[in-house]
């Protein structure tokens, strides 16, 4: 017989689906495993609870719904700049857009729940929840940046030697999960002799950019936590430094981590700023895609894929050494630039036909070059190969 599918077992079946996926990302990465490993744009977590009910099992409820709301709004501040306001959301729409959830943390009394949660959400409906409201918003984001935490509180900056307080702060939030991930570097005998405290403070581009390029990042971020504030300087792959300051509130274990919390949030909100996607019409934009092999269209149909402005792919023609495409895509050109960037792929509009060329590592080759399909066309393909239709 069917069973009806209460509010009770619903929590039970979606904290059952998240179950297997890890708590947190691993603290230090190797640097081959770094810049694939960050975290789901569209995942909460840390999200604290403290509920008091006339029941042990009434106030796990509200905690667990109250949670959801406050995971919303964190969401939304992670996806939007400063001072946006997450709209309120009808328990049941929001019901709805979580995907699954997870307890990292719970304690319980006779009327109280205090909890921990991590809140996934689906990508689909959150974007139809803010564009159906008139909120802009980017799901656009940054390659990773390498974090160099300087502790400089005692006057003479430490990088690598022991583990700082302010190195520790960092492993215990969620770098890797916002707009821009942040990635620990391992600090070994490699980092250690490309880098120490004094040439991160400097900044040297060349030491820069062999340290992003180990890891597989775009860039480094240096964060220098003095007395009383933290100083932060982003060193991107063919940009000029940004440096920005940020303050550490009173105390000094949750202070730090709290400080963490503020350059990330202001790392992401720069970022957030600079590529907001407006809506509006759907435009599409006709490119030619240069290709050595197989293995490099392979690569580039699985990086388009990952690009959440672009809405759609169509293969117009494919022959040896190269591919014509039509892509859907949101917002503006230089958007789609940026976005395309962030997954190695170069976007060229100056003179004839736009030029889309794959500029990250060498993939593997799968064989020979394509053969030739002129005139075949493809209807956007799914998830696996290029961006299906419908974000």
């Amino acid at each position: 017989m069917p069973v009806r599918c209460t509010p009770a077992l619903r929590h039970i079946l979606l904290a059952l689906s998240l179950a297997a996926l890890p708590l947190a990302l691993p603290k230090l990465l190797p640097p081959a495993a770094a810049a694939e490993t960050v975290g789901d744009l569209f995942m909460v977590r840390d999200v604290a609870v403290d509920v008091t009910a006339a029941s042990a099992t009434a106030a796990r409820d509200q905690g667990i719904q109250e949670g959801q709301r406050r995971a919303w709004a964190m969401l939304v501040d992670r996806l939007t700049p400063a001072g946006t306001t997450a709209p309120t959301l009808p328990a049941e729409e929001l019901g709805r857009m979580v995907e699954a959830f997870q307890v990292q943390e719970e304690r319980t009394s006779a009327v109280r729940y205090l909890g921990r949660l991590a809140v996934r959400f689906n990508p689909t409906a959150v974007r139809a929840a803010l564009r159906n409201r008139g909120v802009a918003f980017t799901e656009i984001r940054s390659k990773p940046l390498v974090l160099l935490p300087v502790d400089q509180t005692s006057g003479q900056p430490v990088l690598w030697q022991g583990e700082t307080g302010w190195r520790t702060a960092w492993g215990e939030v969620d770098a890797a999960g916002g707009l821009v991930p942040l990635l620990l570097p391992m600090g070994d005998a490699q980092d250690v002799s490309a880098v120490d405290a004094a040439t991160a403070l400097a900044g040297d581009p060349a030491q820069m950019q062999a340290l992003a390029e180990k890891y597989r990042a775009g860039g480094v971020v240096v964060t220098v936590l003095g007395p009383q504030n933290v100083s932060s300087t982003i060193h991107r792959d063919g940009g000029s430094p940004e440096t920005f300051t940020s303050p550490v509130p009173a105390g000094r274990e949750t202070a730090l981590e709290a400080a963490a919390l503020t350059v990330m949030g202001a790392i992401d909100d720069a970022w957030a700023k600079a590529n907001i996607v407006q809506g509006g019409a759907v435009r599409t934009l006709a490119v030619t895609v240069p290709l050595a092999d197989m293995g490099e269209w392979v690569e580039v149909r699985k990086r388009l894929s990952q690009v959440p402005t672009v809405t759609g792919s169509r293969v117009i023609s494919l022959s040896r050494g190269k591919a014509d495409l039509e892509l859907t895509y949101q917002g503006d050109e230089s958007l789609l630039r940026t976005a395309l960037a962030q997954q190695d792929l170069g976007l060229s509009t100056g003179g004839g036909t736009p030029t889309l060329r794959y500029e990250g590592r060498r993939p593997t080759s799968a064989g020979t070059a394509p053969a030739a399909e002129t005139g075949t066309a493809e209807p956007s393909a799914t998830p696996a190969q290029a961006p299906a239709t419908g974000r």
